[in-house]
């Protein structure tokens, strides 16, 4: 099994790994926190273990060093795709190609937001809501 495998597609795994990255915790905390049966997030700690993206000390789980980097960039594939997702009527309405690509590869620091168009006849009105 690969890192992408254990990382990525299954979601319990990325929940587990997002969780510890942002708190490391015993497997009683994370349990709770994710509301998981034991039997599966004992079987998803096992294969993260494994593969070395987390490490156990004194009943403690954290992010190995290999894992940190992999989950930066977890992080900013997940808002790049949410950010399409959540507004993917605007995308598809947009030509994005007058874009330059430095900017392009940096659309998941728009994190979540809300698209307010405003039409021609208010135009030059300061919006409600910013």
């Amino acid at each position: 099994m690969n890192l992408i495998d254990l990382a990525v597609l299954p979601e319990k795994r990325r929940d587990i790994l997002l969780l510890i990255e942002r708190k490391p915790g015993s497997f009683e905390e994370i349990k709770s926190l994710l509301d998981i049966t034991s039997a599966s997030l004992r079987l998803h700690i096992n294969k993260l273990l494994y593969s070395g993206l987390l490490e156990e000390k004194r009943g403690e789980y954290k992010l190995s060093c290999t894992a940190i980097p992999i989950i930066e960039n977890l992080k900013g594939l997940l808002n790049s795709l949410a950010c399409f997702e959540e507004n993917m009527g605007y995308w598809k309405k947009h030509d994005l190609t007058p874009v330059p690509d430095f900017l392009l590869r940096r659309l998941e620091d728009l994190g979540r937001f809300e698209l307010i168009e405003s039409d021609a006849s208010h135009m030059f009105e300061i919006p409600q809501v910013i």
